[in-house]
């Protein structure tokens, strides 16, 4: 299934992200996986690396590393080929753009991506998850930064990856998120 997650800005989308992920748990009650609360897992119960090893996470924040193109995306996959690097840069947009520099793959990105448009390097770290090809993924606002133009085509191109996996879906709007089976709003703070 695809859960969409929206609402305004501090209504707790990107915390119910990281208590997803496990990079936060919960203060009180507990995060059932695989079926109903009935007959779930709590969450707590898998060891960390059990649960990242299924997990591809786009953290509202871009996370790039002073490293090349390459180097960042093989965070995902150490043993992906160069077929399977361009794939996903093709997935977001990026492949015409990173075949037409000098360096191509090979290309620095810089300190925290710098070298890159704030779009660009969106792309990049989905590429990363799109590389990693895990059965959840969470996208928390995966089009931020990109124009309409772009994020549409992207968008398009996310469909028949993401009908493969669990997705959880985080932003403002549902039109700003790929296609959701189910949307929730969150109101309040």
């Amino acid at each position: 299934e695809r859960l969409a997650i929206i609402g305004a800005s501090g209504s707790g989308k990107s915390t119910l992200a990281a208590l997803a992920a496990r990079l936060l748990d919960p203060d009180a009650g507990q995060i059932l996986v695989g079926g109903t609360a009935a007959e779930g897992t709590p969450l707590s119960a898998l060891s960390l690396e059990q649960w990242r090893a299924q997990l591809g996470y786009l953290t509202q924040q871009t996370e790039l590393l002073h490293d090349s193109i390459r180097a960042n995306l093989l965070l995902a996959n150490p043993a992906a080929t160069n077929a399977q690097l361009w794939a996903v840069l093709e997935m977001v947009d990026l492949a015409d753009l990173v075949d037409a520099l000098p360096n191509g793959l090979n290309t620095w990105v810089g300190e925290s991506g710098k070298q890159l448009s704030g779009g660009e390097g969106r792309r990049l770290a989905l590429a990363r998850v799109l590389l990693k090809d895990a059965p959840l993924v969470i996208l928390d606002e995966p089009f931020s930064g990109l124009d309409a133009e772009t994020g549409e085509r992207v968008k398009g191109r996310l469909e028949p990856w993401l009908a493969e996996r669990t997705a959880l879906l985080l932003g403002h709007d549902a039109d700003g998120l790929p296609v959701a089976d189910r949307v929730m709003v969150l109101s309040g703070s």
